[in-house]
């Protein structure tokens, strides 16, 4: 009996170890959110299914505003807290069986499975800004940080994992260079 007890014990601490590896080799190791190889494996995987479906999905490439500029006057480990609480305050937004992960730095990515119409996708970023209005408190200190966010449509506006970011990523870009030019 105590052999299998002591075999019972060995085996689950290799199913721990096994599951604490996965979730090491798919997650941000700050944030705890899907790393970009977990996302573009579940991207793939939604794109398979929508193809067979004939349906929608929705990426959207996100990046923090002035972030850059916090995480050098304050620091790292500011900055750190910062990434935490808007991975946080993204979470929030999202549904339950969408994706959300930390591309790397101060960019996220989303993954929307089934939209059923385009404009969904500016309820979503609507509820994504209003989150981003309210400032983060930490250390006693307040900072604003504003998001850019872009967005892509499969099938119609890419048809690979690759074309799809590279759409999303763009459609951020413009909409950096918009704010830039509504604050002057």
């Amino acid at each position: 009996m105590s052999y299998a007890r002591s075999y019972h014990a060995n085996e689950m601490k290799k199913l721990e170890t096994t599951d604490r590896l996965f979730f090491l080799a798919n997650h941000d190791s700050l944030t705890g959110l899907a790393n970009r190889s977990l996302l573009y494996d579940r991207l793939d995987h939604a794109m398979a299914q929508v193809r067979r479906k004939e349906g929608m999905l929705a990426l959207f490439f996100l990046d923090l505003n002035n972030f850059k500029i916090i995480n050098d006057t304050y620091g790292h480990e500011i900055g750190d807290k910062v990434l935490r609480r808007a991975a946080e305050r993204l979470s929030a937004c999202i549904g339950e069986g969408d994706t959300l992960a930390r591309r790397s730095g101060d960019e996220f990515l989303i993954l929307v499975e089934n939209i059923e119409r385009p404009d969904e996708i500016l309820i979503i970023i609507d509820k994504i800004r209003n989150a981003f209005i309210i400032k983060f408190s930490l250390d006693g200190n307040e900072f604003h940080v504003g998001i850019s966010i872009g967005s892509a449509i499969y099938p119609q506006q890419g048809q690979t994992v690759e074309d799809l970011m590279k759409e999303a990523d763009h459609s951020m870009y413009e909409d950096k260079e918009r704010l830039k030019a509504e604050k002057h």
